[in-house]
């Protein structure tokens, strides 16, 4: 995993190969799911899929706003698109000044709210961008 350039996110986030305890939590089934397709990058973000199709890194621009690449970062605290959601759903740390240190800190919570409202997010975020792609 560390020499691969896939799964970066997961990296950050799993230290030594446990159970990670966002599943154990009381959150509903499809929340943990998505979480962690997300956390996995088993999702359908344009950094994945370019990789399956032989796109160059720099052109995996996310189809929404094109602005940047659309890895997890940019799906969860940047991409102008989900500002609503993101107001909605996420508390304001995270997306005011986002950072890569404040993602792996939101996809690493133990707060069942914070955790339900992520999957909320997600869910509603992937629901936009399959309208607009």
């Amino acid at each position: 995993i560390n020499a691969s350039s896939k799964c970066t996110i997961y990296r950050y986030l799993v230290d030594h190969c446990t159970l990670q305890s966002y599943l154990t939590k009381r959150i509903p089934l499809q929340y943990k799911k998505l979480i962690c397709k997300l956390r996995l990058s088993s999702h359908c973000l344009t950094i994945e899929t370019g990789r399956y199709n032989n796109v160059p890194l720099q052109r995996r621009l996310c189809p929404l706003c094109t602005l940047d690449i659309e890895d997890e970062y940019h799906f969860i605290l940047k991409c102008p698109y989900y500002c609503n959601l993101r107001e909605k759903f996420l508390k304001k740390f995270y997306y005011i000044k986002p950072s890569v240190f404040k993602l792996i800190l939101l996809l690493s919570t133990q707060n069942v709210k914070d955790l339900c409202n992520l999957g909320k997010y997600i869910k509603n975020a992937f629901v936009i961008r399959k309208l607009h792609v």
